[in-house]
């Protein structure tokens, strides 16, 4: 006999991931149309984010404000073990300590060791602030599916 609660609960449960999921891919989706493969190199290139870049890690004058939203990059660092990075900071409203939270969407070109395939554009995902908050993929679908 089947616990009719357990079976609720699942089904609640698996409507909840495919909403989430569906979220995410609509998520990925967006971003990815903002950074591309084909642009990244050169937005990198540009002055502004040559001075920026310099400055990713400190906390003052090291972003910008582009479209409604506010923009960060990291320039490579080899030694450092650095890949370039845009990072786009979206506004989350004030935590319960007062302070402003943002989640983090960082682009970084990768490529696969195939030296016939083409670079794309990894999107990484970060909630908490710092270089020490864990990073996450987000990879709703590979980038072979979704290219």
């Amino acid at each position: 006999m089947v616990n009719t609660s357990i079976a609720e609960s699942l089904t609640i449960e698996w409507q909840k991931l495919l909403r989430e999921y569906s979220d995410m891919i609509g998520i990925y989706n967006k971003k990815q149309k903002i950074v591309t493969a084909i642009n990244f190199n050169e937005i990198m290139k540009r002055p502004i984010v040559q001075r920026l870049g310099k400055r990713y890690y400190e906390s003052e004058d090291s972003t910008v404000f582009y479209c409604g939203q506010q923009w960060q990059f990291r320039l490579e660092d080899k030694a450092a073990g650095h890949a370039p990075r845009i990072t786009i900071h979206n506004y989350l409203g004030k935590g319960a300590d007062g302070e402003n939270q943002y989640e983090y969407f960082h682009y970084e070109l990768e490529q696969d060791s195939d030296p016939k395939s083409k670079p794309y554009v990894q999107i990484y995902y970060q909630r908490e602030k710092g270089p020490e908050a864990d990073v996450y993929l987000l990879e709703v679908c590979t980038r072979r599916v979704c290219t």
